[in-house]
C-alpha cells in the first residue's frame, strides 16, 4: 500500500510525545476536556505532537480547540476520508450499533505515520492526570504495541471467553487488551505484514469490538503489556460491584494502585460522566470541563437532555431496549447472547441513574 501522498510528517525532534485522537464534530467538547488534562498535566521540557483524524470538524470547532493550545503543543487535524476513499475503498468495515467506522482510524496510524518511532493512541472519553512521559518513554522491549489489559478479563463470562477463544482464535483469554489507550511502536511493525494480517482479521464475522478485536488478533504475540494505571477503566464499580472479591494476585494488587493514582482515566461504557456526575472519577472530568471553552456547551447539552420531554423518552426509550435486550438475551447464543446480556448490565444502571437524577 502506497501512502506517501497521505503520510504525515513529525513536527519537532524524537523527544516530542505523540498522540492521535479522533473524536467526531460532536464529541469535540468532550476530546477538549481531555486535551485540557493533557495541558494541565504536561512536562513543560516536553512538546507534545498532537494529531486529531476525523472527516467532519467545524471551522468553529478547531478554532475553539487551536485557542486552548500552549506553546510546547502542537495541534493538526488530519482529514482521513480521502486515504479511507482512496487507498481503503475495497474494504469492508463492519459497524453496528455505537460502533463507526471512525472506531478503526487507529488502525490507520502505522500507514499514516511511517516516519514517527512511536505514536500514542487515545480515545477521547478520557482524563490525563500524568504528562505520560513515563509511558512514552517505556522500553518497548521488541514489542509492537504497548496496551493495558481488557479490565473485565477476571470476570468474563463463558459466552466472552468463547469468543475470545473461538472466533477470534487467541490462545489464552489473559492477554486480551483495551483498545482505548494503545502505544504503537512503528520502527517494530512490519507494514507489508501487518497490512496482509489485517486484510485477515477485517474478514472475521460476528466481531464484537471491532477495533479492539482486530488490534488484539494482529499484535497478539507482539503487545507488552502494562498498569491499568495507564487506561483506568472506570466502569467496574457499576457492573461488577463484587470484582474486588473475585479477583486476587496482581490482578487485584493493580486494581487498587490504579483506582488510587490512576494517570489515564478511561470513561467506558454508556455511562458517561458528563450525564452520570455522581460515578468514581467523575469530578476528574468536571474539574477540567470547567477549564475547557466548550464548558457551557457540555452544560447547555445536559440541561437539554434533562427536561421533562426529553426525560420522559429517554426513560422510556432505554426501558423498551432493556427489554428487547432481555429477550435477545434467551434466545440467541454466543457472541449475540454475550452482546445482549453485556447491554442489558449497562440499560439496568442507566435506567437508575436517570431516575435518581430527576
Amino acid at each position: 500500500m502506497e501512502v506517501k501522498d497521505y503520510s504525515i510528517k513529525p513536527v519537532s525532534d524524537k523527544n516530542a510525545i505523540t498522540i492521535v485522537f479522533a473524536p467526531d464534530n460532536n464529541y469535540c467538547k468532550y476530546f477538549s476536556v481531555a486535551l485540557q488534562s493533557l495541558i494541565a498535566n504536561a512536562a513543560p521540557d516536553r512538546f507534545y505532537d498532537i494529531i486529531v483524524f476525523s472527516t467532519d470538524i467545524s471551522h468553529r470547532n478547531k478554532k475553539m480547540i487551536f485557542e486552548m493550545l500552549p506553546s510546547n503543543f502542537s495541534l493538526r487535524f488530519f482529514d482521513v476520508s480521502g486515504f479511507i476513499n482512496e487507498k481503503l475503498g475495497s474494504f469492508n468495515f463492519i459497524t453496528k450499533n455505537h460502533w463507526s467506522v471512525s472506531a478503526y482510524y487507529r488502525l490507520f496510524i502505522p500507514f499514516l505515520m511511517p516516519d514517527y518511532e512511536k505514536v500514542l493512541y487515545l480515545d477521547s472519553d478520557i482524563c490525563i492526570l500524568d504528562s505520560l512521559t513515563e509511558l512514552f518513554d517505556t522500553e518497548p522491549e521488541g514489542n509492537q504495541l504497548l496496551a493495558v489489559l481488557d479490565i473485565d478479563t477476571p470476570v468474563y463470562p463463558q459466552t466472552r471467553i468463547n469468543h475470545i477463544l473461538n472466533t477470534l482464535k487467541l490462545k489464552q483469554t489473559g492477554r486480551y487488551f483495551n483498545s482505548g489507550m494503545v502505544l504503537f511502536c512503528l520502527k517494530n511493525i512490519d507494514l507489508q505484514k501487518y497490512l496482509k494480517e489485517w486484510e485477515k482479521t477485517l474478514k472475521i464475522e460476528k466481531l464484537l469490538f471491532p477495533d479492539q478485536d482486530i488490534l488484539n488478533v494482529i499484535f497478539e504475540n507482539t503487545t507488552k503489556l502494562v498498569s491499568y494505571k495507564w487506561n483506568f477503566q472506570y466502569h467496574i464499580p457499576m457492573y461488577h460491584p463484587d470484582y474486588l472479591e473475585i479477583v486476587t494476585g496482581e490482578y487485584k494488587e493493580d486494581y487498587l494502585k490504579s483506582n488510587e493514582k490512576p494517570c489515564i482515566i478511561h470513561y467506558t461504557s454508556e455511562i458517561k460522566p458528563w450525564s452520570y456526575p455522581k460515578e468514581v472519577h467523575a469530578e476528574y472530568f468536571w474539574k477540567y470541563a470547567r477549564k475547557s471553552p466548550f464548558y457551557e456547551e457540555i452544560l447547555f447539552d445536559n440541561l437539554v437532555a434533562k427536561s421533562s420531554l426529553k426525560y420522559f423518552w429517554q426513560r422510556n426509550k432505554i426501558s423498551l431496549n432493556l427489554l428487547k435486550c432481555e429477550w435477545f438475551s434467551k434466545i440467541t447464543t454466543d457472541s449475540r447472547r454475550l452482546h445482549y446480556e453485556e447491554k442489558s448490565i449497562r440499560l439496568r444502571r442507566m435506567l437508575k441513574e436517570l431516575q435518581t437524577l430527576k
